[in-house]
């Protein structure tokens, strides 16, 4: 897989789920896994942290474009 597939196929997953989790902290939706119920501050938490690995993400897939002989 080339680095610019990579970069922003890692960088949609992590809009998607670092939306879901901002979604779900926002809503109040309740969560909880095998019978432990997931704090709302896990999900702000986790949606602004997958938030800035999108960015991260889409920022070194702009860089590449820029640096490829085709853009």
């Amino acid at each position: 897989m080339e680095k610019k597939t990579f970069f922003l196929t890692s960088g949609i997953i992590f809009v998607v789920a670092g939306v879901s989790h901002l979604l779900r902290a926002l809503s109040s939706w309740d969560l909880s896994v095998e019978g432990f119920a997931i704090p709302v501050g896990f999900s702000y938490l986790a949606g602004i942290a997958l938030l800035l690995l999108s960015y991260q993400s889409f920022k070194l897939f702009v860089s590449l474009q820029k640096d490829s002989p085709l853009a």
